[in-house]
């Protein structure tokens, strides 16, 4: 090929990068955040189910856990 654009001239100005995406309709990336949280398994007993189960009847006043020096609150909607 013989012509005008037919060999590579240089690199992109960010200005014609964002042009070009513009035209292109090139959309970002979305990021991948799972690897940036912390996960937290939190073992729970058959106890535990029942007092889940009061809260949500209304049955129980809110209550808190503290694991791996995490405080854990549970309440309901309207106690927030």
């Amino acid at each position: 090929m013989n012509g005008k654009g037919d060999k590579w001239r240089g690199g992109w100005s960010k200005e014609y990068e964002n042009n070009h995406n513009k035209i292109f309709k090139k959309e970002k990336e979305m990021k991948d955040y799972r690897d940036e949280y912390k996960t937290i398994k939190v073992p729970i007993t058959d106890e535990d189910i029942i007092m889940f189960e009061d809260l949500v009847r209304g049955d129980r006043e809110p209550f808190m856990w503290t694991f791996d020096k995490i405080n854990i609150q549970f309440t309901t909607e309207e106690e927030e």
